[in-house]
């Protein structure tokens, strides 16, 4: 009987700490990929930031936003409430300027949507949600 109960304890043991290495495994991997504001789909990547880096918009205030990307072949859409194109990206720049004002009157909630459209390499299209909070 004492045996089984060593059995069970060092099994018990081991399962805790294969259970403790997956959670930190899980938890270190959410921090990594844990910015909203970028969207990578192989090679291909998309980053929105806000002016003076804040994470947030102010309702009816606007904010400007810069749009970049690497490796996007084609075209890109990229639409939203309250969205404006202010400077559009050239061969040299891969970087777009929009201006943003979230309206009460358009949203439902405290949850700003821009959503952006692309293709991949094989002209597949992709498309990703960004969601900005609104305060």
């Amino acid at each position: 009987m004492e045996a089984i109960k060593r059995t069970m304890k060092k099994k018990l043991s081991i399962s805790t700490i294969v259970l403790s290495l997956v959670v930190f495994s899980f938890f270190s991997w959410t921090t990594v990929q844990q910015d909203d504001f970028v969207f990578q789909k192989g090679n291909q990547k998309v980053a929105l930031e806000l002016e003076n880096g804040i994470k947030y918009l102010k309702w009816n205030e606007t904010a400007k936003l810069k749009i970049s990307v690497e490796n996007i072949p084609k075209s890109l859409s990229v639409y939203g409430r309250g969205l404006k194109l202010l400077k559009g990206s050239n061969a040299t720049t891969n970087e777009s300027i929009w201006a943003i004002t979230p309206e009460k009157k358009y949203l439902t909630n405290d949850t700003l949507k821009i959503t952006v459209v692309g293709k991949d390499l094989k002209d597949k299209s992709w498309t990703h949600d960004f969601k900005f909070l609104v305060k």
